[in-house]
Formats: structure tokens, C-alpha cells, sequence
């Protein structure tokens, strides 16, 4: 297969392209189209994110597959989530944050195989859920959280304050 090609045949290029199209169509009162565009994307990759749902750039899928994001879910930049992950509501009515019962991640989270999110919590920058963690509580900044239900486990060094891991100083693109 040509180089060229290959994007096209990854189901995770086709999950992050065909959510950012149903977006597209959603945020332009399209949403008939995406819902059906999501279902299609759905079918092709096991991939789920509702068109509402707000993400933000370099999101990567490392496995697609079994990947739930709920409709008022908000994603910050350079994220990457792994297989059957769910960022889902806690059903429960009254516990609605800012019109959203999905969580809020920050920038430059990993997502583990089987964790899930649930509820409208906050995921602060930098954190790290480990497999199959259950997360029902917001998690600071430079956490890592494993367990059910989920815990801290450490912090991490802030970047800044790692000698070496200054983005601004390697030219490493976050």
C-alpha cells in the first residue's frame, strides 16, 4: 500500500477524523447528520464519541476499540485514551456541573485500557488513570490514580521542575 494511504486505513485516524466531522455538522445545527456520521464511525472502528462531545487537538486513540465518550464530555489538548475506555455519567439527575454529567480532562491525560471516568469530575493536566481504574472523584494535576474505586497513587514531577523535561527547553511539541 502507498505510503499516502495508510492514514486512511488506521481505524484511529478514522474514529479522531470521522468525531471531528460529525462535530463539524453538529456545531453547524447538522445534527441529524452527525448522529448518523457517528453511527457510521461507530460500525467502522467500535469507537462511540458522541458529535456534542468537545475535544481538543493531537487527541490520539491508541487501540480503537470499545471507546465510550458521552455527549457533554470535554477533552483538553494532546490526550490519549486506550481500549474500552468510558468517560460516561453517573445516571444519577442533580449532579449536573456546568450542563455537563460527563467528566472534563484536562490537557496531556492518558486514559489506560478499561479505565473508566464517570460522572462530571474533573481531571486535572497531566494525570495518568491507570487500567481498568474507576474514577469517581475530580484528580489534581500530576496525579496518578489506579484502583476501584481510584486512588492516588503519586504525584508526578511538574515538567518544569523536572531537569530536562522543560518542554521550552528540549523543543518537545506537548
Amino acid at each position: 500500500m502507498h505510503k499516502c494511504l495508510e492514514p486512511f486505513f488506521s481505524l484511529n485516524w478514522v474514529a479522531v477524523r470521522g468525531y471531528r466531522a460529525a462535530h463539524w455538522l453538529w456545531e453547524h445545527g447538522l445534527k441529524n447528520s452527525a448522529e448518523v456520521t457517528s453511527q457510521l464511525i461507530l460500525m467502522i472502528t467500535g469507537v462511540q464519541i458522541e458529535p456534542s462531545a468537545r475535544i481538543g487537538m493531537d487527541f490520539h486513540i491508541a487501540h480503537p476499540n470499545g471507546i465510550v465518550i458521552g455527549y457533554s464530555s470535554e477533552i483538553g489538548d494532546g490526550c490519549t485514551v486506550y481500549h474500552q475506555v468510558t468517560l460516561g455519567s453517573s445516571g444519577g439527575r442533580g449532579r449536573e456541573i456546568e450542563g455537563r454529567i460527563h467528566p472534563k480532562l484536562g490537557n496531556h491525560v492518558t486514559l489506560y485500557a478499561g479505565a473508566k471516568i464517570i460522572g462530571p469530575i474533573e481531571i486535572g493536566d497531566y494525570v495518568d488513570v491507570a487500567a481498568n481504574a474507576v474514577v469517581l472523584d475530580d484528580v489534581p494535576p500530576f496525579a496518578v490514580v489506579g484502583g476501584i474505586p481510584a486512588k492516588i497513587l503519586r504525584m508526578k514531577e511538574h515538567p518544569e521542575q523536572t531537569p530536562g523535561c522543560n518542554p521550552r527547553e528540549t523543543g518537545a511539541v506537548l
